[in-house]
Order: C-alpha cells, then sequence, then structure tokens
C-alpha cells in the first residue's frame, strides 16, 4: 500500500539497549521490538502498522516510543501517530453541465466538478480521458482541505489545444 509504514529516527548518547514500543489510546502495547544494543549516534527503525503478532492493527492513534537502558539509567521518547487506512470519501460529486464548448464566449467555456471533502488530502486532481482511456490532461484544484472542492476544466488539453470529442471525468484522491 501506499504510505503502508512510518520510519523512527532517534540519536543516542552513549551505547544502550534500546525497544520500540508501540501502544494504542488505552496505554496496551500492540508492539514491542527489540532493537538490541546499540552504538552512540544516529539510528532508525521502521513500523509496518502490525502488531507483535503480525495483525494488523485498527485504525486509530498510536503512541510510538524507544525505550532504552544502559544498566543503570533508561530513557523513554515518544510520538504520536495516526493509523487511517480508509479511502478518502468524496461526498456528492457533481458536475456543473454535461457540455463544453471552449470557444471563449462565456457559453459553456468550461465545466466544474465538486464534491465535497470529509478530510485533508495529500493529492486531488481531475483527471479528464478520452473514451478510450487516454488521458488527455489532469488538472489540480487550488485546495485539499475539507469541505466542498471544485476543480475547473476549460475544454482544453494541457498543451491548449482543442480536441473534439467525449470525455471521461475522474475525481481522483489520495489520503494523507
Amino acid at each position: 500500500g501506499h504510505h503502508d509504514r512510518t520510519t523512527v529516527t532517534f540519536r543516542l548518547d552513549r551505547p544502550q539497549a534500546t525497544t520500540l514500543v508501540v501502544r494504542d489510546l488505552a496505554g496496551t502495547a500492540v508492539l514491542r521490538k527489540g532493537l538490541g544494543t546499540l552504538s552512540a549516534g544516529s539510528h532508525s527503525t521502521t513500523w509496518n502498522g502490525r502488531s507483535t503478532g503480525g495483525g494488523t492493527v485498527q485504525d486509530g492513534t498510536y503512541q510510538l516510543e524507544i525505550a532504552t537502558s544502559d544498566g543503570t539509567l533508561s530513557g523513554l521518547s515518544g510520538a504520536t501517530l495516526l493509523v487511517d487506512r480508509r479511502a478518502p470519501v468524496l461526498r456528492r460529486p457533481r458536475v456543473s453541465t454535461a457540455r463544453v464548448l471552449p470557444v471563449r464566449d462565456g457559453f459553456y467555456d468550461g465545466l466544474t466538478f465538486s464534491a465535497g471533502l470529509a478530510e485533508q488530502l495529500r493529492h486531488l486532481a481531475l483527471e479528464i480521458s478520452t473514451a478510450s482511456g487516454t488521458v488527455v490532461r489532469t488538472v489540480p484544484p487550488t485546495v485539499r482541505s475539507p469541505g466542498t472542492v471544485g476543480v475547473v476544466w476549460n475544454g482544453r488539453r494541457a498543451d491548449g489545444r482543442l480536441v473534439p470529442g467525449t470525455y471521461r471525468l475522474r475525481l481522483v484522491a489520495e489520503d494523507l
């Protein structure tokens, strides 16, 4: 999947036994991964969204902790992470018109494809393709945050050429 793991980077000031601990909101450790005794310096480890038993954790907020110990002193550092595997939802998608006559006379010069967004997105674009499936243009919106978003297409290819025909519109969304 896309963004299906996270990397935790940390620095140790001396050699220490190090463990990655992932806790759910209730404080229960869903993963405890011993990293061994690591030398002083920068280190990183990854978490793939799975529990100690290998199952995928549920969507929700998790605390990632790096626990260290050198025999006499121990330390703990953490960060919060949101696991969200649900696909973005586009509510009430609409097209302003079924016809575009892009001759710049103010009459059906373009169309607006709009939809409601429930969450912030990493990527959103209107993809225009021919009836045979060839993408002729991808138009990004100016906003990708929650609320109603609209993408305007002027009926032209990316190079500005007019090409008569029937097109398929698809709003493509990518989660954070």
